[in-house]
């Protein structure tokens, strides 16, 4: 072979080599352009859920327009409550709504233990919470999702504080933290989570209400509708 056919050679093989090292660099160019370019669909998640629920204090107090116009006042005792949610929820962040009610009624007694039945009725609230993922897609592969949760809504209920005529309706704006985690089952293309939760709710009283804290733990199922990926805008 001659001077001439050997460069020949020796630059076709340098112009192969460059090309499958060009061709190489652009498919990872092009993997990592396209992993760039998608995110984790907002999942649709809809959920039932239960659990217990205490009281701070006095819920309300007035006074006995009847008999010896002694004090009365309104408490609701550690209760069960059930309720469900909808929400949207991505890698970081999650919006949902929820309407829960207590199992037991408010119950008016006077300064002396003397029970009024029938003066109270069931708490209910309603109310949307802002969640927060602090670790992306979370832990052991996605199956353990903790967050945190900041909300605010309304409860509502009726009660009868001066012994005269019906039970007044009254509606309380709130404000709610809490601490929770998710835990996936059926790996991490499940659909189906158990849910924990762990929540203070803030009512602010206004006369004959007063404000007071109330406290709840609660497990729920919950459902995700959709998952998976799709481009960024």
């Amino acid at each position: 072979m001659g001077m001439k056919s050997r460069a020949c050679v020796i630059a076709l093989a340098a112009i192969l080599v460059n090309r499958v090292v060009w061709a190489q660099d652009f498919r990872s160019q092009e993997a990592a352009s396209n992993a760039s370019a998608t995110r984790s669909l907002w999942q649709i998640e809809y959920s039932v859920y239960g659990g217990t629920l205490t009281l701070s204090g006095i819920i309300g107090q007035g006074v006995n327009a009847t008999g010896e116009h002694e004090q009365l006042t309104a408490k609701l005792k550690p209760s069960a409550f059930a309720g469900v949610k909808v929400g949207a929820h991505g890698d970081r962040l999650g919006v949902e709504g929820s309407i829960l009610r207590s199992a037991n009624k408010l119950e008016v007694q006077n300064i002396f233990g003397v029970p009024f039945p029938n003066h109270g009725e069931n708490i209910t609230w309603i109310k949307a919470d802002f969640v927060i993922y602090p670790l992306r897609r979370s832990s052991a592969g996605g199956l353990f999702r903790p967050y945190a949760s900041v909300g605010f809504g309304g409860a509502f209920s009726s009660v009868d504080l001066d012994n005269i005529g019906d039970q007044d309706n009254f509606s309380r704006p709130l404000a709610s933290i809490g601490l929770g985690a998710k835990f996936q089952l059926g790996g991490k293309d499940g659909v189906i989570q158990i849910e924990v939760l762990f929540r203070n709710e803030h009512m602010f009283g206004r006369a004959p209400i007063q404000t007071v804290d109330l406290r709840t733990v609660s497990v729920g199922i919950v459902y995700t509708q959709f998952r998976g990926l799709q481009p960024t805008p």
